[in-house]
């Protein structure tokens, strides 16, 4: 292959074309191991549980959509009517709708009789 007037055997533009190439290529094939595992599955993210008869106020607000004002009531009704029979028994508290309880139904314990 004959050599061109500089030398080279790539034009100038060629030889940046051809390192940017390589450098993007090195970014991605970097991001693609990045961040994933090594070895087997990803540890499970443990999944909040949450006993409607034994929880108190701070540990009802870390539900999904209960503030300050459904947790009282949560803990009223318990005083109230005494403890929850099933976790669906949240719909009688104003201010939990299907909606709400949906969000909240999986992250409650099962209420054992």
């Amino acid at each position: 292959m004959p050599a061109q007037k500089n030398g080279g055997l790539l034009r100038r533009n060629d030889q940046k074309f051809l390192v940017l190439l390589l450098l993007f290529s090195f970014v991605y094939f970097l991001s693609l191991s990045v961040g994933s595992p090594q070895y087997g599955s990803p540890p499970a993210t443990p999944k909040l549980q949450v006993d409607l008869n034994t929880a108190g106020e701070a540990e009802l607000l870390l539900l999904p959509g209960v503030g300050a004002t459904l947790a009282k009531r949560v803990l009223e009704y318990r005083i109230e009517r005494g403890p929850f029979q099933r976790n669906e028994d949240i719909l009688h508290i104003r201010g939990i709708g299907p909606k709400k309880a949906e969000k909240i139904l999986p992250l409650l314990k099962e209420i054992r009789k």
